[in-house]
């Protein structure tokens, strides 16, 4: 988005300034500020691309604020206003580099003139910049990724390189596609910084990578020494904390080279230091460091596995996620292996241990499963998220046995349920029923507590006051008939168990509902 910053001591003048700015240019965004220090604290923070400033404020007046203007930002626009007694002063803020004045009272029209010409302004200055920018940046981009040499020369002169120097890989996260315009903001932004950085050291020029749009590649080039490391981490932790908003940021250096002879060596240290941002926490990581926490990877994991497995069978969930920590502290502890390499581990792991859910899902199921759950384990962006996909695939098994168990428990409750339906008038007992049925009468027993919350016994009578009421509500048959055909042997017990039910007895409930 385009800024337009309104900096004047007078509030009202400030408010009114920025709503005849809103109606005249909608797409752009008006900040404010109330002296020169606090339009100065702005620009430090936020790309401002035009600037309307009074000359008489406290603290730093506007001819000071636009001095400190160009030597921080290249390319805002910046109008004067300023009453006729003060002319003098709007002379020598053109001098200092403004772009037009403005003679207070400003008519409401000649302000929407003036900020839609310098809008048209910068966009073809724009436009132009980025014709030549293009194609530069194209022969730029050869150079770094692909170590074209043809035109080394000409972009040693025209980005005025230094000697010595080295590349920046600098990650947006997510990995979802960046728009262009967030693109272009971006790497305008990051370039920004990276330049201001570098400026008493050398320079720095930066590009979209055309192979991963979530890569700003830097070239930053120095005429003496490099800046130490610490430097750069802290530059890393400062583009973080800048563009978070936007993306978070993560910053792959490599090593020190001669930029004529070894650009491209540089780039690629980059780029392997940037693939160790999925191990680590921070903002930022040199090729030396990375190559340091390297190690080669060759992890037997069946040890580990057929614990895996056991604790899936007997559905053991903590047990699972205590497994699954473990086996990512100890695969780990002797350095970082590469990334592909340690997710093509994971995913073999995850692959063997669902052998232990296979035969209770049907067969296409558990492909269609083991598949999706490879897939997610492959497009993790960190460890800590393959970790929690690891651990959740382990309790998706686990929970896999536990449903069919349930389901197997369901269908014995089936099976008591239609035996109950049909049998409730005979003299019932758990043993008889669990005999029927071929079940153990404690395992009987268990199954109907779990799935019903009832006993035998109290399922039993449920049963029974279920075909008393379906009676008394369409026969006329006397009530210790009813009781009998219920299933209840004594007609005083039936008159109990059913005032205890219904808070009526069986005459009460019937005349009731005959009202």
């Amino acid at each position: 988005m385009r800024r337009i910053l309104v900096v004047d001591d007078e509030a009202i003048q400030r408010r009114v300034l920025g709503k005849i700015i809103r109606n005249a240019v909608p797409a752009y965004e008006v900040l404010e500020a109330g002296n020169g220090k606090a339009a100065l604290d702005l620009v430090r923070e936020t790309a401002i691309d035009i600037v309307l400033t009074d000359i008489r404020m406290p603290m730093m007046d506007g001819l000071q604020f636009i001095e400190n203007l160009q030597q921080l930002r290249q390319g805002v626009k910046i109008v004067i206003l300023t009453g006729y007694r003060y002319f003098e002063y709007a002379q020598k803020a053109i001098q200092l580099g403004a772009s037009d004045f403005l003679l207070k009272p400003v008519r409401e029209e000649t302000i929407a003139e003036t900020i839609k010409r310098m809008d048209m302004t910068l966009k073809q200055e724009r436009e132009t910049w980025q014709q030549v920018s293009a194609y530069y940046g194209q022969m730029l981009h050869d150079w770094v990724v692909f170590g074209i040499q043809d035109q080394r020369q000409e972009i040693i002169a025209k980005f005025s390189l230094q000697h010595r120097g080295m590349v920046f890989v600098t990650e947006l996260l997510p990995y979802a596609t960046i728009p262009d315009r967030m693109q272009e903001e971006l790497r305008s932004n990051v370039s920004r910084r990276l330049n201001e950085f570098m400026e008493p050291h050398g320079s720095a020029v930066s590009f979209m990578s055309k192979e991963n749009n979530a890569h700003i590649v830097t070239l930053i080039t120095y005429r003496e020494h490099s800046p130490v490391d610490e430097l750069f981490m802290r530059l890393a932790g400062e583009l973080a904390a800048e563009f978070g908003h936007e993306a978070a940021v993560f910053l792959g250096i490599g090593n020190e080279k001669p930029v004529a002879e070894s650009v491209r060596q540089s780039y690629l240290e980059a780029l392997e230091a940037v693939t160790f941002r999925y191990y680590l926490q921070g903002k930022a990581l040199t090729f030396r460091h990375a190559a340091d926490r390297t190690c080669g990877f060759a992890y037997n994991a069946a040890k580990e596995e057929e614990l895996i497995k056991e604790a899936i069978r007997k559905t053991r969930d903590e047990e699972l996620a205590g497994l699954a920590e473990e086996l990512f502290a100890g695969a780990l502890s002797k350095g970082f292996p590469p990334v592909e390499q340690w997710k093509n581990t994971l995913v073999r792991i995850m692959v063997n241990v669902s052998y232990a859910v296979k035969d209770f899902m049907p067969e296409a199921e558990y492909v269609s499963t083991v598949s999706v759950l490879e897939e997610r384990l492959r497009r993790c962006s960190d460890n800590a998220e393959a970790k929690n996909r690891f651990t959740e695939a382990l309790l998706m098994f686990s929970s896999t046995i536990r449903g069919h168990r349930s389901k197997k428990h369901e269908t014995v409750i089936e099976k008591f349920a239609a035996f109950m339906d049909g049998a409730y008038m005979q003299d019932l007992s758990l043993e008889t029923v669990a005999r029927q049925l071929y079940f153990s009468p404690n395992y009987l027993s268990a199954m109907i507590k779990n799935q019903t919350g009832m006993t035998f016994s109290k399922y039993l009578s449920d049963v029974r006051l279920k075909k008393a009421v379906k009676l008394l509500e369409e026969t006329e048959l006397k009530v210790y008939e009813i009781a009998a055909r219920a299933g209840f042997r004594d007609e005083k017990y039936f008159y109990r168990v059913f005032k205890g039910k219904f808070g009526l007895t069986p005459d009460e409930y019937r005349r009731e509902r005959a009202q």
